[in-house]
């Protein structure tokens, strides 16, 4: 996991859409009550969460997210079940119907090598029709390594590059064109949603619902934003189940 103040960060720059209309393709994509939100940064969508009448379970890594969260939230805070725990061994007394990833948590917070190891402890939590709701961002290839020349503009030069080939995200800095030294980060993006599929197909998780996330519309190669709904596999499922009686 990456450490709080860069995953803060990440939450702060996550542009995954509306709170609101996020919930409502959760609640679109669930017949359930009780949703479990991976990542405790986006105050709004939990509120957005709850409105659409859903129970929220938020699990963070980072207590000292939880405890900000928990402040913010003030009173309204006896509404939700926050649990610190590192996603990799998650455990959710009685389960939940859905858990939802946003793009900036799966791609910008969850190392790389721990993705198919955090999807199977999801799998692991979702009741029987349970479902696993994404939202995956597409962006472009930017060079590996060394940052390049994106942009200049008003005196500024943005720049980006993914850190390795590893890392399925994107980083944005922007500095003085004439200090370039003094750089600050614009925004951490996503990338290749063919990989997601890839991990949660290694994780025995099936997808059975891939739509545009903006507008619901079927996905083209030219798509940049996913909404993604998955499944435990059938053969997932019995072992699972079998293991619970």
């Amino acid at each position: 996991m990456l450490p709080p103040e860069l995953a803060d960060f990440a939450f702060r720059r996550d542009d995954a859409g509306s709170d609101t209309a996020l919930a409502a393709r959760v609640r679109a994509s669930t017949g359930g009550k009780r949703v479990c939100l991976l990542g405790a940064g986006r105050i709004g969508l939990l509120r957005a969460l709850t409105e659409m009448g859903l129970g929220v379970v938020v699990v963070d890594s980072a207590r000292s997210v939880l405890l900000r969260v928990r402040a913010e939230l003030g009173d309204e805070a006896d509404s939700y079940t926050l649990l610190a725990q590192d996603p990799r061994e998650l455990e959710i007394p009685g389960g939940v119907d859905a858990v939802l990833v946003t793009s900036v948590v799966w791609r910008a917070v969850i190392l790389p090598e721990d993705r198919v190891h955090v999807a199977r402890a999801i799998a692991k939590n979702l009741d029987q029709d349970g479902v696993l709701c994404m939202d995956v961002e597409r962006v472009p290839e930017a060079p590996i390594g060394q940052p390049e020349t994106l942009r200049e503009e008003e005196g500024r030069r943005i720049t980006w590059c993914r850190p390795s080939r590893e890392w399925d995200l994107i980083s944005i800095r922007s500095s003085p064109l004439d200090d370039p030294e003094l750089s600050v980060p614009l925004d951490l993006a996503g990338a290749s949603p063919e990989r997601c599929m890839g991990e949660l197909h290694r994780a025995g998780l099936v997808v059975h619902q891939m739509t545009n996330a903006v507008d619901g519309s079927d996905v083209d190669p030219t798509t940049e934003r996913l909404w993604v709904v998955a499944r435990r596999s059938p053969l997932a499922r019995t072992i699972h189940d079998d293991s619970r009686t």
